[in-house]
């Protein structure tokens, strides 16, 4: 069975913080860049300076000390990103790798987990190459002009093609599906309850769902005390399946932020009420979800 993955909209939460974070100087030193200088540092991040005079930022998970977003750039105020770039999940798993020239993508990328392509002067060129966890590809296109251009095929577990797209400066001109495909789109997603389907149109359903949930969010989640005196701030990424009954299953944390973070925003998902599940060919389905939740203290 394959699940439609869906990134829903990110959740920022603002809190009031008074004290100061404390300094974790050496929690982090021996995982900067050689020669670097620590200017700045606290529970969950470090800035270094680099010999080259260039500035680094770090964010890590902090009960294992993995780097989960490392951000390069030219000025100590980050305003714009230069050099390597990278977003990894908690476990190690790189989510976006490359470089930036005044905040430009330029060169080769990994995109969403394992997309793989070039970028000139910010814009998708070549051939692009879709691979699944166990480094196999499951899908090529090609882009003109940062639009899909020529063939997209998609492959089966087997490696056969399932399925042959043809675009023409990103417009779908003709479309072929093997009879034993295993590609998969979900027709309805699933729904947040609370919200009236018979008087709203596709686009106001899909708003309504969306504001339900976030008020769910809003009245129930809470900023953990040790995250609020250390000052930890950044963005959890919580994935979790709709089942078929609509009921929220395999809640887990790709990235957490810090333990504390991550065990709340957990706790949060697994009080969420069933959904009104997917629905493909006229039937329910399984649906994957990422929710991003951004914690940010004021």
């Amino acid at each position: 069975m394959n699940f439609k993955i869906i990134n829903v909209l990110c959740i920022t939460l603002l809190f009031a913080f008074g004290a100061e974070a404390q300094k974790f100087k050496k929690k982090y030193k021996d995982l900067l860049e050689p020669g670097s200088k620590l200017i700045d540092s606290g529970y969950n991040f470090t800035i270094e300076k680099t010999t080259s005079g260039d500035f680094i930022l770090k964010r890590y998970y902090p009960e294992n000390r993995q780097i989960t977003h490392f951000l390069s750039s030219n000025s100590k105020s980050f305003a714009a990103k230069n050099g390597l770039y990278y977003h990894c999940y908690d476990d190690g798993s790189i989510v976006e790798k490359g470089n930036y020239a005044n905040d430009i993508k330029i060169g080769q990328w990994i995109e969403n987990l394992g997309s793989i392509g070039t970028y000139e002067s910010g814009i998708k060129t070549g051939q692009w190459l879709i691979h699944n966890a166990d480094s196999v590809v499951v899908e090529r296109m090609n882009y003109l002009d940062g639009q899909l251009d020529g063939e997209q095929i998609s492959y089966d577990s087997l490696g056969q093609i399932s399925q042959i797209r043809i675009f023409e400066k990103g417009e779908l001109v003709a479309s072929e599906t093997s009879q034993d495909s295993t590609w998969k789109v979900v027709e309805k997603m699933p729904q947040f309850p609370g919200c009236v389907e018979k008087k709203l149109s596709k686009e106001e359903l899909r708003s309504c769902g969306n504001r339900k949930m976030l008020e769910h969010i809003y009245k129930n989640i809470r900023y953990p005390s040790l995250a609020r005196e250390y000052g930890v701030e950044g963005t959890a990424i919580i994935r979790f399946v709709v089942d078929k009954d609509g009921s929220v299953k395999k809640v887990e944390a790709l990235n957490g932020v810090s333990h504390d973070i991550k065990m709340e925003c957990i706790r949060l998902v697994n009080s969420m009420p069933n959904w009104k599940p997917g629905y493909q060919d006229g039937k329910p389905v399984k649906v994957y979800f990422n929710l991003p939740i951004k914690f940010r203290l004021q």
